[in-house]
């Protein structure tokens, strides 16, 4: 039962389930059984790495008074920057361009989302991609705001990702928290990046309908896309018709009425 499909003791590791050694957890079932025990839960936890990512959404108060998780709090508390420290990178940025301000942060994103990933470099980073598409979950998107708290000197929440499910959308936000407001490039960066999440929350078809396939095809072609639309095939007069299309033209009529009456009764 342990062990499952194939990978799943495994992730149960990664997020801090220990597995129990037999005659413990044997022991600890016929202890429960003796003393008529229905709710208890008996469990190995490395609490380093299963409250982070539990506590991800919201703190966890119910947990705090567990030794381990107080002084995980307590190392964490420590382990974040004074408010109001300006760290290396924010005196760096102080002597760029509004572009480079930008590029500056957002290789520094990409650089710690590569790392994160075990990527050997950030090259393959797409600063326009979901960290969901990237393969962030909740450990990994806690390990990244952690670095970031480090190269930046800033307080970020645990929910940054989620928050901000882009590089490039972290990045606008690190610049306002840096630099206290967006770089001049940042504005049109910004506005794509959200005209990007919602063009995929729309299905193809309905774009490739309404024509903005084929007009961003065109743009991609250097010259904007004319719409084509078919003309419709000559229908031969009703005199020209045989039976068989007599009684299709019927058949379409009646569809079409049907459809109108359709429409009227909703409308009403």
């Amino acid at each position: 039962m342990a062990h499952g499909p194939e990978g799943s003791q495994d992730q149960l590791v990664s997020r801090g389930f220990v597995p129990l050694d037999p005659d413990i957890a044997i022991s600890a079932m016929e202890e429960a059984i003796r003393n008529d025990e229905t709710t208890v839960t008996v469990a190995d936890i490395d609490w380093a790495k299963f409250y982070p990512a539990f506590a991800l959404a919201r703190p966890r108060p119910l947990l705090h008074e567990i030794p381990e998780v107080a002084a995980l709090l307590a190392e964490n508390e420590a382990d974040l920057p004074e408010k109001g420290t300006v760290s290396a990178l924010a005196e760096r940025l102080d002597g760029l361009t509004d572009g480079e301000q930008r590029q500056a942060v957002l290789d520094m994103i990409r650089t710690e989302v590569a790392a994160v990933l075990n990527h050997a470099n950030a090259e393959n980073i797409v600063e326009t991609r979901s960290f969901r598409e990237l393969g962030f979950d909740s450990l990994t998107a806690v390990e990244l705001r952690n670095r970031l708290n480090s190269a930046t000197g800033l307080r970020l929440p645990a929910t940054l990702i989620f928050d901000y499910p882009t590089c490039a959308a972290i990045s606008d936000h690190l610049c306002k928290e840096l630099l206290g407001s967006f770089p001049g490039a940042m504005t049109s960066s910004a506005a794509l990046n959200e005209f990007w999440a919602a063009l995929q929350q729309v299905d193809y078809q309905k774009l490739q309908d309404a024509g903005v396939v084929a007009t961003v095809m065109g743009l991609l072609e250097g010259e904007p896309a004319k719409e084509t639309k078919e003309e419709p095939e000559p229908r031969p007069e009703i005199d020209e018709m045989d039976a068989v299309e007599l009684l299709n033209l019927a058949l379409r009529n009646k569809m079409a009425r049907n459809s109108a009456a359709d429409v009227q009764g909703d409308e009403g």
